[in-house]
């Protein structure tokens, strides 16, 4: 329904344009409404970095690391099921030299998702809470590798963006915009929780 009302406004005289942010996006809406492709109204503008990512300087995040220290890997985004920060509890467990620093607030709605998380992940967790300054927690917590193991389609994915920004090894699910940004940035992608165990050794 969404879709056929985007097609109407579309295609009204008064419509300048309707602005369609990322190609995940505009799949889903022309699989919806086949009529959307090659519209002369429908634009694809796709979602920048916005300040202060989009001035940071690469900082080299992995040579300077002392050899013996475990890989730091950050999990940034709300504390949520759809968002798959469950899968550190059977990843970590099986990759003791990675430290997983989950950054990222509780959600009201969904209090025993992070009481689980809290109470059943391995020792190499940590659940940092909530970032104000996400590139200088990164910067401060010592983060080498982003993991981005949202469950949903998310639409773009703003987070690994930001996180190739700060200068971090992404690693995103192969699911919705996220794959997108994987296959244009080159990143290391997975599909099933298992391959990030081999994936992070």
């Amino acid at each position: 329904v969404e879709c056929r009302l985007i097609r109407m406004i579309a295609d009204s005289p008064g419509t300048h344009r309707v602005v369609v942010n990322t190609e995940f996006v505009m799949r889903r809406m022309v699989e919806m409404e086949p009529r959307l492709a090659g519209h002369p109204r429908v634009e694809l503008l796709r979602t920048p970095v916005f300040p202060p990512f989009d001035a940071l300087p690469f900082e080299d995040r992995i040579s300077g690391a002392p050899p013996e220290a475990p890989l730091v890997c950050a999990v940034i985004g709300r504390l949520v099921p759809s968002k798959g920060q469950d899968a550190l509890l059977s990843v970590a467990a099986k990759t003791p030299g990675v430290r997983f620093v989950v950054i990222g607030a509780p959600h009201p709605d969904f209090p025993d998702y992070e009481a689980a998380l809290r109470d059943d992940t391995p020792d190499n967790v940590e659940l940092h809470g909530e970032s104000r300054d996400v590139p200088a927690t990164l910067r401060g917590i010592g983060a080498q590798l982003s993991l981005v193991p949202s469950r949903w389609e998310e639409p773009f994915g703003l987070v690994a963006v930001e996180s190739v920004a700060c200068s971090c090894v992404t690693v995103v699910r192969r699911r919705g915009g996220l794959g997108d940004i994987g296959e244009v940035l080159a990143l290391p992608r997975f599909d099933e929780d298992e391959e990030l165990v081999a994936l992070l050794e």
